[in-house]
């Protein structure tokens, strides 16, 4: 399929129609709304959460009656209709990972 031909200007007849000319365009325009962060910022080490939250408790009944069938798949590309016909298989499990997420103060790896 490829990618269309790309308007380089405010003239609309100005056109990038080789893949050379559109993958500059593409790359000039990137790199204008990007930026770079100075890197003497960033943390060495993964933010640790000491605060935790004991008298929340998810109920694995909670969790499966969360799962919206009409949506659409998420980044993991199971579709929710998937989930939702395994959701007296996986509620249990997921439950587990969420409260002990809660009480130790970490996101699983």
């Amino acid at each position: 399929m490829g990618i269309p031909n790309l308007i380089k200007s405010e003239l609309k007849d100005d056109l990038a129609n080789s893949d050379m000319e559109k993958t500059e365009l593409l790359a000039d325009y990137f790199s204008s709304v990007f930026t770079r962060e100075p890197q003497e910022n960033t943390p060495e080490e993964p933010m640790r959460c000491y605060n935790t939250v004991e008298t929340c408790t998810i109920n694995p009944s909670v969790v499966a009656s969360k799962l919206k069938t009409f949506k659409s798949p998420r980044p993991d590309g199971i579709h929710p209709r998937v989930l939702n016909e395994l959701a007296d298989c996986i509620s249990i499990p997921l439950s587990t990972i969420f409260n002990t997420s809660l009480t130790t103060g970490k996101l699983p790896i």
